[in-house]
């Protein structure tokens, strides 16, 4: 059996309109099967030797939340990303711990033969208040 998952915007972000119009209208036309997919335009390309096809690069993706991903390394469920496209995502982070966990999974081999990366990341805002002693 295939278990079908979609992976979208969060309730709580498209009730506190902290999400674009455009990315709900997406997710309802996918979950009402008027779209079986989405395509993204305008992504920055990183040469790191893949070949593509007429300028496109065609390949099988694998991934999710990045914290996941990582925690299931040494696991049965841990992915094999060869050969694949890698996508990551992860909301309300903060830098050190994305940098950790991209380091994390560079030593765990998790993007050895990746055909590429996307990373959707939403970072948590730092703020730093000063105290006087």
């Amino acid at each position: 059996m295939i278990w079908q998952t979609l992976h979208g915007t969060m309730l709580e972000m498209i009730v506190n309109n902290s999400v674009s119009e455009s990315s709900v209208e997406k997710l309802k036309e996918l979950i009402l099967n008027k779209r079986d997919s989405i395509r993204f335009d305008k992504l920055k390309m990183i040469n790191n030797g893949i070949r593509l096809k007429d300028g496109r690069l065609k390949s099988k993706i694998i991934g999710g939340n990045m914290t996941l991903v990582e925690n299931s390394i040494g696991t049965v469920w841990q992915i094999n990303a060869k050969g694949k496209i890698l996508f990551l995502e992860d909301i309300r982070v903060y830098p050190y711990a994305i940098e950790r966990s991209l380091d994390h999974l560079k030593q765990a081999h998790i993007f050895d033969g990746v055909h590429a990366v996307i990373l959707g990341i939403s970072l948590t805002a730092i703020t730093i208040t000063l105290l006087k002693l």
